[in-house]
């Protein structure tokens, strides 16, 4: 295995990042829609690291212009007279407010909002599709993915090995999975037409929700960490529930069951 990642990050870094994400989910049920909204969620997240970076680099930058404006009224408050003394500190007002007034203005001024709010629609450009395919195949050719029917899985064993790694890597890679189950997890109890792609999904968020759980995320992102995992509840409870009751009842007395259920559940 040492010797295969350093391989494939030499052919397509974009290959080892979907690797590390894969490791985060479910052994089954692995799809190339996944690999396209991991990697989607993974530009989007990227940029926002580069946001709050470039902002960080303002706010330094403002904050040195600060101390030289500060040190140079000082000087002037010495060696000034009054009258000028009073020009200096209207002047310097006014260039701190304009300051204040642009920076706010900028482009990273929304960036705590964007940062916390879920994204619960999501669009996928042709590069992801074909960056997908590549790294589909790619972990194909070695080995790493197992595929049938259009449908891949990977060991166990293998997805342990992969989340062993420095906490820091590991905290960026769980954010960007909890940020794709986020944007596609579409679950709703009362809607019978949300259970199908929820089922599909089931699996790797009940996954994705257990490894959030070992890390401390922001306070917004943990209550709606909390709400996927609630819901990812539900429906493994009529799911369960159904199936027990199917082994036993007959298929309408299991249907008017679930419908009960559903409505307790929504009650509460």
């Amino acid at each position: 295995m040492s010797m295969i990642l350093p391989t494939i990050q030499d052919r397509s870094q974009t290959t080892s990042d979907v690797l590390h994400l894969v490791a985060y989910l479910a052994p089954d049920g692995i799809t190339k829609m996944l690999f396209r909204i991991l990697l989607n969620e993974k530009k989007i997240f990227d940029d926002k690291i580069i946001e709050k970076k470039l902002r960080a680099t303002t706010v330094r930058k403002h904050l040195s212009i600060a101390c030289v404006l500060v040190g140079g009224v000082v000087s002037c408050m010495m060696s000034t007279t009054s009258r000028q003394r009073i020009s200096i500190c209207a002047v310097m007002t006014a260039a701190t407010a304009s300051s204040i007034y642009f920076f706010n203005q900028g482009p990273y001024s929304d960036y705590h909002q964007a940062n916390t709010k879920p994204r619960r629609n999501f669009s996928i450009s042709a590069f992801e599709y074909e960056e997908s395919d590549n790294a589909w195949n790619i972990l194909k050719s070695f080995s790493l993915l197992s595929v049938k029917e259009g449908k891949g899985s990977m060991h166990r064993l293998l997805q342990q090995a992969m989340c062993i790694q420095p906490r820091e890597e590991s905290l960026y890679y769980i954010t960007i999975c909890v940020r794709s189950m986020l944007s596609c997890w579409k679950f709703q109890a009362e809607n019978t037409e949300t259970w199908r792609s929820s089922l599909l999904l089931l699996e790797h968020v009940k996954s994705v929700v257990g490894h959030a759980n070992e890390y401390d995320f922001h306070p917004d992102q943990t209550l709606e960490i909390a709400r996927l995992s609630r819901e990812a509840g539900i429906l493994s409870s009529m799911v369960s529930f159904f199936v027990c009751l199917c082994s036993s009842w007959g298929y309408r007395v299991c249907l008017f069951s679930l419908v009960v259920l559903i409505y307790h559940l929504c009650r509460h």
